[in-house]
Protein backbone atom coordinates (compact mmCIF):
# COMPACT_ATOMS: atom_id res chain seq x y z
CA UNK A 1 0.00 0.00 0.00
CA UNK A 2 2.78 2.51 0.85
CA UNK A 3 4.52 1.73 -2.44
CA UNK A 4 1.44 2.36 -4.57
CA UNK A 5 1.01 5.48 -2.61
CA UNK A 6 4.58 6.52 -3.25
CA UNK A 7 3.71 5.94 -6.91
CA UNK A 8 0.74 7.99 -7.04
CA UNK A 9 2.15 10.82 -5.59
CA UNK A 10 4.77 10.87 -7.71
CA UNK A 11 2.84 10.60 -10.99
CA UNK A 12 0.79 13.16 -9.17
CA UNK A 13 4.31 15.46 -9.01
CA UNK A 14 4.53 15.09 -12.60
CA UNK A 15 1.71 15.72 -14.14
CA UNK A 16 1.74 19.31 -12.18
CA UNK A 17 4.96 19.87 -13.48
CA UNK A 18 4.21 19.28 -17.18
CA UNK A 19 0.65 21.24 -16.60
CA UNK A 20 3.06 23.94 -15.13
CA UNK A 21 5.88 24.16 -18.16
CA UNK A 22 3.47 24.00 -20.83
CA UNK A 23 1.20 27.06 -20.03
CA UNK A 24 4.91 28.82 -19.27
CA UNK A 25 5.75 28.40 -23.04
CA UNK A 26 1.76 28.94 -24.72
CA UNK A 27 1.86 32.43 -22.12
CA UNK A 28 4.99 33.10 -23.56
CA UNK A 29 3.77 32.32 -27.04
CA UNK A 30 1.09 34.48 -26.37
CA UNK A 31 3.36 37.19 -26.05
CA UNK A 32 4.85 36.22 -29.38
CA UNK A 33 8.13 35.65 -28.02
CA UNK A 34 8.98 32.03 -26.71
CA UNK A 35 10.01 31.54 -22.44
CA UNK A 36 13.74 30.80 -23.41
CA UNK A 37 14.03 34.33 -25.98
CA UNK A 38 11.74 35.99 -23.12
CA UNK A 39 14.51 35.31 -20.28
CA UNK A 40 17.05 36.56 -22.47
CA UNK A 41 15.32 39.96 -23.37
CA UNK A 42 15.26 40.46 -19.63
CA UNK A 43 18.60 39.60 -19.18
CA UNK A 44 20.79 42.78 -18.26
CA UNK A 45 24.88 42.32 -18.69
CA UNK A 46 26.67 41.58 -15.55
CA UNK A 47 28.32 43.96 -13.49
CA UNK A 48 31.77 43.18 -11.97
CA UNK A 49 30.91 43.13 -8.16
CA UNK A 50 34.35 42.47 -6.86
CA UNK A 51 34.57 45.53 -4.53
CA UNK A 52 38.38 45.28 -4.67
CA UNK A 53 38.98 45.95 -8.30
CA UNK A 54 36.19 48.51 -7.55
CA UNK A 55 38.02 50.20 -5.05
CA UNK A 56 41.65 50.19 -7.10
CA UNK A 57 40.20 52.07 -9.89
CA UNK A 58 39.40 54.72 -7.51
CA UNK A 59 41.62 57.99 -7.65
CA UNK A 60 43.81 58.20 -4.78
CA UNK A 61 46.30 61.00 -2.64
CA UNK A 62 49.68 60.32 -4.77
CA UNK A 63 51.69 61.26 -1.56
CA UNK A 64 49.51 59.91 1.07
CA UNK A 65 47.27 56.98 -0.31
CA UNK A 66 44.51 57.78 0.65
CA UNK A 67 41.14 56.86 -1.37
CA UNK A 68 39.17 59.76 -2.45
CA UNK A 69 35.30 59.72 -1.77
CA UNK A 70 36.13 56.77 0.76
CA UNK A 71 38.38 57.66 3.46
CA UNK A 72 37.01 59.45 6.44
CA UNK A 73 40.84 61.02 6.71
CA UNK A 74 40.79 64.47 4.70
CA UNK A 75 44.15 65.16 3.29
CA UNK A 76 44.91 68.71 2.65
CA UNK A 77 48.28 68.47 2.69
CA UNK A 78 48.49 67.52 -1.60
CA UNK A 79 44.67 68.81 -2.33
CA UNK A 80 41.50 70.55 -1.23
CA UNK A 81 39.03 68.22 -0.95
CA UNK A 82 35.85 70.70 -1.82
CA UNK A 83 33.20 70.68 1.01
CA UNK A 84 29.54 70.28 0.32
CA UNK A 85 27.15 73.23 -0.81
CA UNK A 86 25.43 74.48 2.01
CA UNK A 87 21.15 73.69 1.38
CA UNK A 88 19.55 77.14 0.44
CA UNK A 89 16.07 76.67 1.94
CA UNK A 90 13.25 78.76 0.12
CA UNK A 91 9.57 79.79 1.53
CA UNK A 92 8.13 76.94 0.09
CA UNK A 93 10.11 74.86 2.75
CA UNK A 94 8.62 76.58 5.65
CA UNK A 95 6.42 74.34 7.89
CA UNK A 96 3.17 75.85 8.31
CA UNK A 97 1.93 73.79 11.26
CA UNK A 98 5.49 74.92 13.21
CA UNK A 99 5.65 78.89 11.98
CA UNK A 100 3.55 81.12 10.53
CA UNK A 101 4.70 84.87 10.08
CA UNK A 102 2.01 87.55 10.36
CA UNK A 103 3.34 91.05 9.63
CA UNK A 104 6.54 91.72 11.50
CA UNK A 105 5.57 89.04 14.03
CA UNK A 106 6.45 84.91 14.07
CA UNK A 107 4.69 82.52 15.19
CA UNK A 108 5.98 79.06 16.62
CA UNK A 109 4.15 76.23 17.72
CA UNK A 110 6.37 73.95 20.61
CA UNK A 111 3.56 71.05 20.71
CA UNK A 112 6.21 68.55 20.77
CA UNK A 113 8.91 66.61 22.73
CA UNK A 114 12.24 68.98 22.89
CA UNK A 115 14.74 66.94 20.51
CA UNK A 116 16.49 67.01 17.70
CA UNK A 117 14.19 67.29 14.96
CA UNK A 118 12.83 70.69 16.69
CA UNK A 119 16.61 71.35 16.62
CA UNK A 120 16.60 71.37 13.02
CA UNK A 121 12.94 72.65 12.20
CA UNK A 122 13.99 76.09 14.06
CA UNK A 123 16.95 76.42 12.94
CA UNK A 124 15.40 76.33 9.13
CA UNK A 125 12.67 78.53 10.06
CA UNK A 126 15.29 80.80 11.65
CA UNK A 127 17.63 80.48 8.44
CA UNK A 128 14.10 81.08 6.03
CA UNK A 129 13.00 84.32 7.75
CA UNK A 130 15.64 85.80 8.65
CA UNK A 131 15.58 89.48 8.30
CA UNK A 132 11.70 89.13 8.10
CA UNK A 133 10.61 89.65 11.75
CA UNK A 134 10.92 91.62 14.64
CA UNK A 135 9.09 89.51 17.59
CA UNK A 136 8.54 85.75 17.92
CA UNK A 137 5.67 84.14 20.13
CA UNK A 138 6.82 80.86 20.79
CA UNK A 139 3.19 78.54 22.18
CA UNK A 140 4.92 75.67 24.24
CA UNK A 141 3.06 72.29 25.59
CA UNK A 142 5.88 70.05 26.03
CA UNK A 143 6.55 67.19 28.24
CA UNK A 144 10.19 67.95 27.65
CA UNK A 145 12.80 65.83 25.93
CA UNK A 146 16.89 66.23 25.62
CA UNK A 147 19.03 68.34 27.46
CA UNK A 148 21.64 69.59 25.01
CA UNK A 149 18.57 70.24 22.40
CA UNK A 150 16.77 72.23 24.52
CA UNK A 151 20.56 74.44 25.07
CA UNK A 152 20.69 74.14 21.87
CA UNK A 153 16.99 75.78 20.91
CA UNK A 154 18.17 78.31 23.92
CA UNK A 155 21.21 79.37 22.28
CA UNK A 156 19.56 80.24 19.00
CA UNK A 157 16.76 81.91 20.15
CA UNK A 158 19.47 84.05 23.01
CA UNK A 159 21.18 85.03 19.52
CA UNK A 160 17.94 85.89 17.83
CA UNK A 161 17.34 88.19 20.88
CA UNK A 162 20.88 89.88 20.30
CA UNK A 163 19.81 90.91 17.20
CA UNK A 164 16.56 93.12 18.68
CA UNK A 165 13.75 90.65 18.38
CA UNK A 166 11.66 90.24 21.28
CA UNK A 167 10.71 86.81 21.94
CA UNK A 168 7.35 85.81 24.11
CA UNK A 169 6.63 82.62 25.46
CA UNK A 170 3.15 80.97 26.32
CA UNK A 171 2.36 77.83 28.51
CA UNK A 172 -0.63 76.27 26.89
CA UNK A 173 -1.01 73.13 29.27
CA UNK A 174 2.04 72.30 30.53
CA UNK A 175 6.31 73.05 30.10
CA UNK A 176 7.96 70.42 31.45
CA UNK A 177 11.94 69.58 32.14
CA UNK A 178 13.63 70.76 29.08
CA UNK A 179 9.94 72.40 28.04
CA UNK A 180 9.97 74.61 31.15
CA UNK A 181 13.88 75.73 30.07
CA UNK A 182 12.91 76.86 26.60
CA UNK A 183 9.90 78.60 28.60
CA UNK A 184 12.46 80.77 30.70
CA UNK A 185 14.24 81.86 27.44
CA UNK A 186 11.11 84.22 27.04
CA UNK A 187 11.23 88.28 27.96
CA UNK A 188 7.51 87.82 28.35
CA UNK A 189 6.51 84.44 29.64
CA UNK A 190 2.68 84.31 30.05
CA UNK A 191 0.81 81.44 31.27
CA UNK A 192 -2.81 80.29 32.54
CA UNK A 193 -3.60 79.53 36.25
CA UNK A 194 -4.44 75.80 35.11
CA UNK A 195 -1.06 75.50 32.99
CA UNK A 196 1.76 73.33 35.01
CA UNK A 197 5.43 73.85 34.62
CA UNK A 198 7.75 71.65 36.12
CA UNK A 199 11.62 70.97 37.08
CA UNK A 200 13.63 68.12 38.03
CA UNK A 201 17.20 66.63 38.27
CA UNK A 202 18.96 65.43 35.38
CA UNK A 203 17.99 62.03 34.72
CA UNK A 204 20.08 59.19 32.60
CA UNK A 205 19.59 55.60 31.80
CA UNK A 206 21.59 53.18 30.61
CA UNK A 207 21.25 49.82 29.64
CA UNK A 208 24.01 46.30 30.15
CA UNK A 209 26.65 48.86 31.14
CA UNK A 210 29.83 47.32 32.73
CA UNK A 211 31.18 50.17 34.70
CA UNK A 212 33.80 50.24 37.56
CA UNK A 213 33.49 53.07 40.96
CA UNK A 214 35.75 55.64 39.08
CA UNK A 215 33.14 55.93 36.27
CA UNK A 216 30.67 56.53 38.66
CA UNK A 217 32.00 59.31 40.38
CA UNK A 218 33.71 60.61 37.32
CA UNK A 219 29.66 60.65 35.68
CA UNK A 220 28.37 61.97 39.09
CA UNK A 221 30.31 65.06 38.59
CA UNK A 222 29.38 65.44 35.19
CA UNK A 223 25.87 65.39 35.92
CA UNK A 224 26.06 67.54 38.95
CA UNK A 225 28.44 70.26 36.94
CA UNK A 226 25.37 70.03 34.33
CA UNK A 227 22.80 70.65 36.93
CA UNK A 228 24.53 73.42 38.53
CA UNK A 229 24.77 74.88 35.21
CA UNK A 230 21.28 74.77 34.44
CA UNK A 231 20.13 75.68 37.80
CA UNK A 232 22.13 78.59 37.39
CA UNK A 233 20.21 79.76 34.30
CA UNK A 234 16.61 79.07 36.08
CA UNK A 235 18.26 81.88 39.06
CA UNK A 236 19.15 84.25 36.96
CA UNK A 237 15.56 83.86 34.98
CA UNK A 238 13.38 83.53 37.98
CA UNK A 239 12.58 84.75 41.73
CA UNK A 240 14.20 81.39 43.21
CA UNK A 241 17.92 81.45 44.65
CA UNK A 242 19.76 78.48 43.07
CA UNK A 243 20.09 76.98 46.97
CA UNK A 244 16.29 77.21 47.08
CA UNK A 245 15.93 75.48 43.91
CA UNK A 246 18.60 72.55 44.42
CA UNK A 247 16.78 71.58 47.89
CA UNK A 248 13.50 71.60 45.84
CA UNK A 249 14.33 69.54 42.95
CA UNK A 250 17.56 66.90 45.62
CA UNK A 251 15.39 63.73 44.60
CA UNK A 252 12.12 64.64 44.27
CA UNK A 253 10.29 67.37 41.15
CA UNK A 254 9.19 71.02 41.44
CA UNK A 255 5.48 71.23 40.30
CA UNK A 256 4.06 74.84 39.78
CA UNK A 257 0.55 75.66 38.49
CA UNK A 258 -0.13 79.33 37.12
CA UNK A 259 -0.07 81.43 39.95
CA UNK A 260 3.10 79.97 41.90
CA UNK A 261 4.67 79.89 38.29
CA UNK A 262 4.32 84.39 38.77
CA UNK A 263 4.71 84.34 42.38
CA UNK A 264 8.30 82.66 42.17
CA UNK A 265 8.89 84.74 39.37
CA UNK A 266 8.88 81.80 36.59
CA UNK A 267 6.08 83.73 34.47
CA UNK A 268 5.88 87.62 33.95
CA UNK A 269 2.07 87.36 33.31
CA UNK A 270 -1.29 85.46 33.89
CA UNK A 271 -3.83 84.58 31.48
CA UNK A 272 -7.08 85.22 33.75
Amino acid sequence: MKFKKTVWFGVFVVVIFLIFGVSHVVFSEDLGVTATAYHKKQTKPSLDTNIFKYIDKLPRCKKYGFIDGISRVSCTTCHHRQEPKPVAYTLNDLDLSFAQLKKNTLYLNFDCDVNTYLVDKLRRTLGILEGKFKKIVITIKSYGGGLYDALAVISMLEEVKMKGVDLVTKCEGNAMSAGMMIFLAGDERIISETSILMWHEILSVKFLALEQVTDKENEAKVYRYLQNTVNNYIAKRTKMTKQELDERVKSKELWLNGKDALTHGFATRLIK
